[in-house]
């Protein structure tokens, strides 16, 4: 097979999948049902019929003005018949078709309702529902009203009493009448009839309930009504009101109507209730409502509403508060007329909107009724003979929409009813209702939450029978609105256990890509697509590519349900660029095709489409080859590359049916080879030219004898293990290829693999042994240090015949850095403390020597010892072998360090006679460590104790900034009262070198150990006054400047354990020839001036001395004489 050759196959087999990323659903040859969507034609859809009488039913619920409409699709020939129209529907039905629900089996029937069946109450609108029901004809054999509520609504006689005293203003007393008035306006077509009474110290019927029978306005009742304007004697107006006006037939009062009083009053009674009238009121079931107005005392008025006293009693600072009050007192009113008591909740069955979802549970027909007790929602179960009984929930808040989606199954001995509320607490629930067959009625018996608020949780449901053995095994709960990860939509799978238990599986979700999908808004359980014995399931996503929407197959699984991993992706835009909502509803219970198939119906908005399955086969590859083995004689490293025959591969395939079509011919399918692939562990050699690339299968099977060869551009170097051979081979279809060939099963192989053996050249009982030799040595000690040279290690591994292994055992620290060699190896760190080294693998020939130069970087953090053992193991994997080589040598174990001691300066000293005081001299060593271990160093001090020309220094205080210790070496007395500033007198014995090894006049301090850390170092002093011993001196005639110089030293010997360090040095070594030595010296000197009075004496006597001698050579040569 040639490469382009290949590529082409694979190109029309990914050409077959296209965008859809297909299995078995043929996405090409679609057959579309178009309607209206003005209508939403579309809208449902479900397959019904029986045996070969099989229909589409669609629904069209904004049809005909809304009114909506029933159609018939057959698939042969592809034409769509309307079965329910507004004719038959009645005028005040909207949205037929809003639910749809079949029964199969032996008595099909099939049910459609309108939740929106809207009948006036007053001036109220019911909304309740109406189901058609058609015969297995679709014959229209009836239709029934569940949850019908009746207006039945009662006599209610009002009387407004209302106060007309003093204290109201005329402004006040017209908002009085004005309030009157409003309600009545408001309630005019309704049961109640209205009577009014004005009090203050006495009372006036303004007008009775026969008056405002016959009323021509109502403002004209009120018109001229007077303001009494007194005292406020509410009591005695509620017992002629009773008295005169409630229970009056003369004045037009009902002998069954309810009786109601509105008070309304600004001001505290005025008299006391001697008649016992709030009795009276309480005993004859009056209701009483107060409105107080301004300053008063509101539990005085609560005493004259009924209970609940709270509810029944209004307050406002002044009348123009009255229409505040208005609403809340009229629907107040209006409960009265509606229901049997005041404390029900207004609405139950009146909004009920029965049937907004429906299915049937075996001959009982299921319908969700979202409305019911202000929307709670509840489930209404349809008997055959048409009783209903409401499966009314506990706890469930009001707004929670139960009965939005439904869900049947059966489990053990119990039939299961699933109903979602997906707004219930905001988030979604799901309730699980059982019914045992002894029982008629349904109990909770599992209860589900949402996790996502506003997700929808429960608004869409599947139940699904994975194994068809008639037993519920997973419930799937759509959240179209769960949004996570840029995907809108999720699906929660749960599995059924017994007794109608559940437990989460798995959570699945749309593609990536789809943000806006509502994914999860239709499900559907499909009959099994691809003959594995399972049912699968279709999700719909409606919104998914900009509203164009996509539809999601998942195969089933025993374990989980369904698959994680949709095995389709069907988008709309694939099967026709103008459908929209694609998704929206999907059924696929039945073969409509007549092929043995499972085939889809999906609504989109104006759309049905009707999916054919293909037929899934497993095709199954196997591989042969001769010779057995593969010669060696092909593979030489050193030779030219050419190709040589290796072996024949013969390639058969065999394939099996299944899915079960309808019999027949069985279909041919075309199997293409996409690639053979020969792997070896060094190199890749591919060179394979079979004799045809694709070959027509329909049953048993078929071989093709394939010459394979190899390439030697590449030396092969593992003989020793097998070259595995891959074949690669994918289903694929002709230009000329009917629409529904079969394809190739999801699960089934499309890979093969085969090993070949390498003939091994082992002797006459094929097996080899292995002759190791192994000898090794080190170029140096070890010095555990940064920036030093690493020890290397020398391996030599000699004349092996098979995969050999070089094991180095060696301390922690030890590392592997390199490794140079002359042959084929790799080395790893297998562990801290093991390097392995393969040689050549996995075949080494004969008479060959393998050298490893191995270097290792020595950690000084180590605690090492004074040696390092490292153990080297030569090691073959064949099976037998001569000898197997284990070599274990030692090499010493130096720590390098890098200390140094050193004076600090040099000191010059002036002394003078005449300034002889004593001056202190200083000398000070510094001891540093500055390589990277710490170590115990011993410091041994010589200092001068005599001097020449009368000098003398007493050393008084020797110092130190860190306090010298043993650490375990021996603790010296005289070292630690010396640098603690206290030297003896006189020196303890053994402390001071004699004068033998030190020299005249000088003392060696000795065992002065102390631990000195990396990075630290150590200042010693020595400090004591000094001077000249003048006194000999001052006496002495001296006619010029003398100067005496004395010049001493001091020096400090540094030493360790050399068996465990060894000096280095990381400065340049000009300044370290003597590292651990070092001297101070000092120059003292003594300047003597000449003696001034000697020199003045001298001086004076000697010009004396001259002058008397002048004097007489004058005087012996006559100038004296002659002057005289």
């Amino acid at each position: 097979m040639t490469p382009g050759r290949i590529l082409f196959s694979l190109g029309i087999l990914l050409s077959a999948g296209g965008v859809s990323e297909g299995f078995n659903i043929d996405t090409t040859s679609p057959i579309i049902y178009s309607g209206s969507s003005q209508d939403y034609f579309g809208y449902k859809t479900i397959q019904y019929g029986a045996g070969q009488e099989k229909w589409i039913i669609v629904s069209a619920p904004l049809k005909d003005n809304r009114t909506g409409g029933i159609y018939k699709c057959a698939y042969e020939p592809n034409s769509c018949q309307l079965i329910l129209n507004e004719v038959t529907v009645m005028d005040s039905v909207k949205a037929v078709g809003l639910s749809l629900a079949a029964r199969m089996g032996s008595n099909p029937q099939l049910t459609t309702c309108s939740p929106s069946l809207a009948h006036g109450c007053a001036s109220n609108m019911y909304l309740n529902s109406i189901c058609y029901q058609f015969d297995q004809h679709l014959q229209l054999t009836g239709n029934l009203t569940p949850s019908y509520q009746g207006c039945f609504k009662r006599d209610v006689d009002l009387v407004f009493l209302f106060d007309g005293s003093e204290s109201l203003t005329p402004a006040d007393f017209e908002k009085n009448k004005e309030f009157i008035v409003d309600i009545m306006r408001n309630l005019t077509n309704s049961s109640i009839q209205f009577a009014a009474v004005q009090f203050s110290t006495t009372f006036r019927t303004e007008f009775t309930f026969e008056q405002y029978q016959q009323r021509k306005n109502l403002a004209g009742l009120l018109k001229d009504a007077g303001h009494m304007k007194s005292l406020t004697n509410t009591h005695e107006a509620l017992d002629f009101t009773v008295n005169h006006v409630l229970y009056n037939k003369t004045a037009g009062a009902k002998d069954n109507g309810t009786k109601v009083l509105i008070i309304i009053t600004d001001g505290d009674p005025t008299d006391f209730d001697d008649y016992n009238i709030v009795d009276t009121l309480n005993n004859k079931g009056i209701i009483r409502y107060v409105i107080g107005v301004g300053n008063l005392d509101l539990r005085n008025l609560k005493k004259l509403s009924s209970e609940p006293k709270e509810n029944n009693t209004f307050y406002i600072q002044n009348y123009g508060g009255l229409k505040n009050v208005l609403d809340n007192l009229q629907n107040k009113i209006y409960s009265i007329e509606g229901v049997s008591s005041t404390n029900k909740k207004k609405f139950e069955k009146e909004m009920s909107q029965t049937g907004f979802s429906a299915l049937y549970n075996e001959d009982s027909l299921m319908l969700g009724a979202v409305g019911y007790n202000n929307w709670q929602g509840s489930v209404s179960e349809i008997s055959p003979g048409l009783s209903e009984t409401p499966v009314i929930p506990v706890n469930v808040s009001e707004d929670s929409y139960l009965g939005y989606a439904l869900a049947r199954g059966l489990r053990g001995p119990f039939s299961l009813l699933a109903a979602g509320a997906p707004r219930a607490e905001h988030r979604g629930t799901v309730l699980l209702f059982r019914k045992s067959e002894s029982s008629t009625r349904w109990e909770e018996a599992f209860r589900l939450s949402g996790q996502q608020i506003g997700s929808y949780f429960g608004g869409e449901l599947c139940s699904l029978d994975v194994d068809s053995d008639n037993q519920t095994d997973f419930l799937l709960v759509g959240a179209p609105l769960h949004y996570e990860d840029q995907r809108e939509g999720m699906v929660f799978v749960y599995k059924v256990a017994d007794e109608g238990f559940l437990s989460p599986v798995q959570n699945i979700s749309g593609a990536t890509s789809s943000p806006f999908s509502r994914f999860g808004s239709a499900m559907a359980s499909l009959q099994d697509l691809n003959g594995d014995g399972l049912d699968d399931v279709a999700v719909g996503a409606p919104l998914e590519n900009d509203h164009r929407g996509a539809l999601y197959i998942y195969l089933g699984d025993r374990e989980d349900g369904i698959k994680a991993q949709y095995s389709q992706h069907i988008l709309a835009e694939t099967l026709s660029p103008r459908l929209r909502y694609f998704g929206h509803s999907v059924s696929g219970l039945m073969d409509l095709s007549a092929d043995g198939l499972t085939d889809i119906t999906v609504g989109a908005m104006g759309d049905v489409i009707v999916l054919r399955s293909r037929p899934v086969l497993s095709v199954w590859g196997r591989l042969s080859f001769e010779p057995t083995q593969i010669s060696l004689a092909h593979f030489d490293c050193l030779g030219v590359s050419s190709e040589s025959p290796v072996l024949n591969l013969t390639v058969c395939f065999s394939v099996e049916l299944d899915t079960k079509n309808t019999p027949g011919e069985e279909p041919d399918t075309t199997v293409c080879i996409t690639s053979i692939d020969l792997l070896i562990t060094y190199s890749v050699v591919i060179c394979a030219h079979p004799e045809s690339d694709c070959m027509t299968l329909s049953s048993g099977a078929r071989c093709a004898v394939l010459s394979l060869y190899t390439s030697l551009q590449n030396c092969v170097k593992d003989t020793v293990s097998p070259v595995k051979i891959k074949l690669t081979f994918s289903q694929t279809e002709g230009p000329s290829s009917p629409a529904l060939t079969p394809i190739l099963n999801i699960d089934s192989r499309n890979v093969e693999y085969i090993e070949v053996p390498f003939e091994k050249n082992c002797g006459a009982n094929d097996t080899c042994i292995a002759d190791l030799h192994l000898d090794f040595n080190f170029s140096c000690a070890a010095r555990p240090r940064e920036g030093a040279a690493e020890p290397e290690l020398t391996a030599l591994l000699a004349s092996p015949s098979s995969p050999s292994l070089l094991v180095v055992h060696h301390p922690v620290p030890g590392a592997l850095l390199q490794a140079s060699r002359r042959t084929l190896a790799s080395c790893n760190v297998e562990s801290p403390e093991k390097t392995l080294c393969s040689v050549s693998p996995p075949v080494y020939r004969g008479d060959t020597t393998a050298v490893f130069l191995n270097q290792f970087r020595i950690s000084p953090e180590a605690d090492w010892n004074e040696t390092m053992e490292i153990t080297v193991k030569a090691h073959s994997d064949n099976g037998k072998f001569s000898n197997e080589t284990v070599l274990t040598k030692e090499i010493p174990v130096l720590f390098a360090i890098d200390v140094t001691v050193k004076g600090l300066d040099s000191n010059y000293f002036n002394f003078t006679v005449e300034d002889i005081a004593s001056t202190d001299i200083k000398h000070e060593y510094e001891v540093k460590n500055e390589g990277q271990k710490g170590l115990p160093i011993d410091v041994a001090f010589t200092i001068p104790t005599q001097f020449s020309s009368n000098f003398w220094w007493n050393v008084q205080s020797i110092s130190s900034d860190m306090l010298f210790h043993s650490s375990g070496w021996e603790f010296n007395l005289l070292c630690f009262l010396l640098l603690n500033g206290s030297p003896p007198a006189v020196l303890p014995a053994g402390s001071v070198a004699s004068e033998q090894q030190t020299g005249a006049g000088c003392e060696k301090i000795e065992n002065c150990p102390a631990m000195l850390e990396k990075g630290s170092s150590i200042h010693i002093s020595f400090s004591g006054p000094s001077s000249f011993n003048v006194e000999d001196l001052k006496g002495k005639l001296s006619f010029s400047e003398e100067r005496i110089q004395v010049d001493f030293s001091s020096s400090a010997q540094l030493s360790y354990d050399t068996r465990r360090y060894v000096q280095y040095s990381s400065s340049g070594a000009s300044e370290r020839l003597h590292p651990h030595f070092a001297h101070f010296l000092t120059k003292a000197e003594l300047v003597i001036p000449p003696h001034t009075a000697f020199i003045t004496g001298v001086g004076i006597g000697g010009g004396l001395l001259v002058l008397i001698i002048l004097i007489l050579i004058l005087y012996k040569v006559g100038i004296l004489s002659i002057s005289r």
